[in-house]
C-alpha cells in the first residue's frame, strides 16, 4: 500500500483526502472492520493500530482499507509505504518513509578519514576522557564536556555529527543520550 504525496501548493494544515493503492486485500482481513490509524511522531516513531476515525483524522482510501492520519502525521507521511508481512513469528508491518532522516550508523576508521579528507562539513566529537584524549586525539575533534555539550545543542539539526571513542560503545551511548 502506498500513500501519495500532497502537491507543494496545498495547505499542510488542511490536506485533502487522498487515494492510495493496495496489493492483496486478503492480507488485511482485520482492516475490513476498522481503519488503520498511523501516527508518526516528530522523531519518526510509528504507532500503527486498528481504530475508529476521529474528527481530525485525514482519511486515505486504499481500496481494501482506509488509512487514518492526524494532521501532523499526514505532513510526515508524504510518500509513505506500509506493507503487511507474515513470517514464522506472526504478522507485522514494514514502514518505509522517504521523509525519515537517515539513521545512525557505525563508521570505520578509513570511512572517517575519507570524510575528513573530503572537506564536507561535520562535527567530530570525542566522548573519551580528557586523559585518553591527552594520549591521542584526532585534530579538529571537540571534547564532549559541558561546553561541548552546549555547543552540540546549538548546532543546526541538519549538521552531520560523528561521535568518536576507543571501541564505539561510548560513542553509541552518547549519541542515544543526545538524541533523546
Amino acid at each position: 500500500m502506498r500513500l501519495r504525496g500532497r502537491p507543494s501548493d496545498e495547505d499542510p494544515d488542511h490536506p485533502p483526502e487522498r487515494r492510495g493503492e493496495t496489493g492483496n486485500p486478503r492480507r488485511c482481513r482485520c482492516a475490513r472492520r476498522r481503519s488503520l490509524t498511523i501516527t508518526i511522531s516528530d522523531r519518526f516513531e510509528y504507532d500503527l493500530r486498528f481504530d475508529a476515525r476521529t474528527e481530525s483524522d485525514i482519511a486515505v482510501d486504499c481500496g481494501a482499507m482506509t488509512i487514518l492520519l492526524g494532521p501532523p502525521s499526514a505532513q510526515r507521511a508524504d510518500g509513505l509505504s506500509v506493507d503487511v508481512v507474515t513470517g514464522p513469528d506472526g504478522s507485522g508491518f514494514i514502514v518505509d518513509n522517504p521523509n525519515q532522516p537517515p539513521g545512525v550508523r557505525q563508521l570505520s576508521a578509513p570511512e572517517l578519514k575519507a570524510m575528513i579528507e573530503s572537506g564536507h562539513p561535520f562535527e567530530l566529537v570525542d566522548v573519551r576522557t580528557e586523559e585518553e584524549r591527552a594520549i591521542a586525539k584526532i585534530e579538529g575533534s571537540r571534547l564532549l564536556d559541558a561546553d561541548g555539550h552546549r555547543y552540540l545543542l546549538g548546532l543546526d539539526r541538519n549538521m552531520t555529527v560523528v561521535f568518536q571513542c576507543h571501541h564505539g560503545i561510548r560513542s553509541q551511548s552518547r549519541r542515544r543520550v543526545l538524541s533523546a
